[in-house]
């Protein structure tokens, strides 16, 4: 069956608002696993499993949320959009940063006499 038929079935079977529900309860279980793997990554306890578990828990209900919310892909486009525009300002700002740098210590290695600058 493919996923989006057993997203719609899911839906018809247990019904839009207990779905919602459930995804709220999958959230709060994927921000527990993902609170508790911040504490214990340093051991290997196995919590990285647990919250790739609880993030395929979450994906499977949003996409039955998919069906019930037919505008999220248009949110999603946005967000995406956004989120590349975020990092191209990121980028731009650590090259602009590395070229100061490089200028000032241009500037600085002039001045130095341990660099063979200006004196």
């Amino acid at each position: 069956m493919s996923n989006r038929k057993l997203y719609k079935e899911a839906i018809e079977t247990f019904g839009g608002k207990a779905q919602t529900e459930l995804l709220v309860e999958e959230c709060s279980g994927l921000i527990l696993a993902l609170q508790r793997y911040k504490k214990e990554k340093h051991r290997k306890s196995g919590w990285a499993g647990i919250v790739a578990e609880k993030v395929a828990d979450v994906e499977i209900v949003c996409g039955q949320m998919r069906l019930l919310f037919p505008d999220i892909p248009k949110y999603k486009k946005h967000k995406l959009e956004s989120l590349e525009a975020r990092i191209q300002k990121a980028e731009d700002t650590r090259e602009q940063a590395d070229r100061d740098m490089a200028a000032e210590g241009s500037s600085i290695n002039a001045w130095n006499p341990n660099k063979g600058g200006n004196q």
